[in-house]
């Protein structure tokens, strides 16, 4: 596609688009982050009968909305204005000829956000380094770090740490900037949860987030997240590695975001990227 007529198609999207993305500034979101991130990132995705422009938050959680439903009733169709008809020929164009507004370029380190903080972030998630004795902290421990409080300050991202603790979840991470807004499970975080006691497996609010890279993954590759979930799921583990702040999520702890009767995680803290996992016997 030509340079000159990727951008007029884009500025046509753009510009119908751009009550959408004003109302994504302008709304009472999870995280007030993402008030300054919303933008257009992704062209149309095509669904079974319905055509979607996508928008993607700062956290690389992705957010739709219809254009058009192209197997609308027979009544719906008569009554379809020539506007949505121009933006189901504009929709159709840019899907045949590839998508006119591509992501940044994938860096293995910084993902593939044009946001400066964002990028910050992933730096620190992709570390590929295995920290030393020196690194780690021997006084960040799974109860300190659910230990209730304002924590935004407590460690540092600079630290290592072994936890020890019960395996409460285990799932596939979402799609997000940090893995290129990888599809596949194999190229997705892992995300554990993890708790003092197995008593508080169904209490989120006393959970701990791990994570599984794939940049680790590469390294082991029996730590895909199937073979974790039926290896750990509900068993003690040993976990190392190197800690993190993620400030994405940070209205959405307990400890930063007490108010917040939605927040589904102890700590914006985790252990992420994980660098070693080992069975361990809890004391009972």
């Amino acid at each position: 596609m030509k340079k000159g007529t990727s951008q007029l198609l884009y500025l046509v999207l753009y510009r119908l688009s751009t009550p959408w993305i004003e109302d994504c500034r302008t709304a009472p979101l999870f995280d007030s982050t993402e008030k300054d991130h919303c933008d257009l990132r992704a062209m149309p995705v095509r669904q079974p009968g319905m055509w979607y422009l996508e928008r993607e938050n700062s956290d690389g959680r992705i957010k739709r909305r219809e254009f058009l439903g192209l197997l609308a009733g027979a009544g719906r169709r008569q009554h379809m204005s020539r506007h949505l008809l121009l933006i189901s020929l504009i929709v159709s164009l840019i899907c045949s000829m590839g998508s006119a507004v591509a992501r940044p370029p994938c860096d293995p380190r910084r993902g593939d956000t044009s946001v400066k903080s964002v990028q910050a972030l992933n730096v620190l998630k992709t570390r590929t380094n295995i920290p030393r004795s020196k690194n780690i902290n021997l006084d960040i421990t799974l109860a300190a770090l659910i230990k209730r409080g304002n924590d935004r300050g407590r460690w540092d991202s600079k630290m290592a740490a072994t936890i020890v603790g019960y395996v409460a979840k285990v799932g596939v991470g979402g799609i997000e900037s940090v893995n290129c807004h990888a599809k596949d499970a194999a190229h997705r975080d892992t995300h554990i949860d993890m708790v003092v006691s197995k008593k508080d497996a169904k209490n989120t609010k006393k959970h701990v987030i791990v994570e599984v890279t794939p940049q680790f993954r590469s390294r082991h590759p029996a730590w895909t997240t199937a073979n974790l979930r039926k290896s750990l799921l509900g068993r003690c583990v040993k976990i190392t590695g190197w800690i993190f702040f993620d400030a994405e999520h940070a209205n959405a702890s307990v400890n930063t975001a007490p108010s917040n009767r939605k927040s589904w995680r102890a700590t914006a803290w985790e252990v992420h990227p994980i660098t070693d996992i080992k069975p361990h016997a809890c004391p009972r």
